[in-house]
């Protein structure tokens, strides 16, 4: 009886904790579903087992769920036009490269850049890039090359008193990227930190950084009709466990019964 109770028990207990993990990630993944950049993740589960020793043997009494991982998807969004010039989207696996507050060095695949009040192009959070670049008070526009060189379109009275446009260079953004990007640690804000599992942050290595598509937005790798479903069946399975649980409270509550 109180072995059977606690093998329940840690059914009841480890699967409540799972699906609930399962659902925060699930209603993360659903309110970022528009968010530039945003990759989908998802909850990777394992079987633990409740081990019990008699007579020197061990034998496994409960089977119940572990959460393992907690994994990104890092498939590239669909890429979408922009009217502001200075919007950017990766087309391939790199990051962009952006400084915190504390001169830590992040990354993000989130290329919905601002200009602040000094210019400076920034992210929706107000963190610059790594390598900062300033946008000219008087550019009429601005255009990025696949490499990241970026250009401001300045137009100015020449000494002949003629307007003249030109293509004034004024900043390279450079991509990185990592050999497992699985390893990177997602630290909110759509921004990532490397690990010793992702690596460091490499360069110039074509097939893992890509180009940049200029006036362009990577749209989120979430697909909400999936989500809503697993959503679904993880309410589910979270309601099982739940009444398990409580199946478990009567049990115990019926054997002190019967003690008494």
């Amino acid at each position: 009886m109180i072995t059977s109770i606690g093998a329940l028990f840690t059914m009841a207990s480890t699967g409540m904790l799972a699906n609930q993990m399962r659902m925060d990630v699930i209603a993360d993944n659903l309110s970022n579903a528009h968010t530039t950049g945003f990759k989908n993740r998802d909850v990777q589960f394992s079987e633990a087992l409740m081990i019990a020793t008699q007579d020197g043997e061990e034998n496994v009494m409960a089977h119940g769920a572990r959460v393992l991982s907690v994994t990104a998807d890092h498939t590239q969004g669909s890429l979408s036009p922009s009217d502001q010039s200075w919007h950017m989207a990766i087309e391939g696996p790199g990051f962009f490269e952006i400084r915190l507050p504390d001169g830590t060095t992040a990354y993000t695949r989130d290329g919905h850049f601002q200009v602040d009040a000094a210019g400076q192009l920034v992210t929706t959070a107000g963190y610059p890039l790594a390598d900062p670049v300033t946008i000219p008070q008087d550019a009429d526009g601005v255009t990025v090359n696949p490499d990241g060189t970026l250009f401001a379109q300045v137009t100015f009275t020449d000494d002949d008193n003629h307007r003249v446009t030109e293509n004034r260079e004024i900043g390279r953004i450079g991509l990185v990227g990592f050999r497992n990007p699985q390893g990177l640690d997602r630290i909110g804000g759509n921004l990532y930190l490397p690990t010793a599992a992702s690596g460091p942050a490499v360069r110039g290595v074509e097939n893992l950084v890509g180009e940049i598509i200029g006036s362009a937005l990577e749209s989120s790798n979430v697909n909400m009709v999936d989500e809503m479903t697993n959503l679904v069946s993880a309410q589910r399975a979270y309601s099982v466990c739940t009444r398990l649980m409580h199946t478990v409270d009567e049990m115990v509550r019926g054997a002190h019964e019967m003690i008494r």
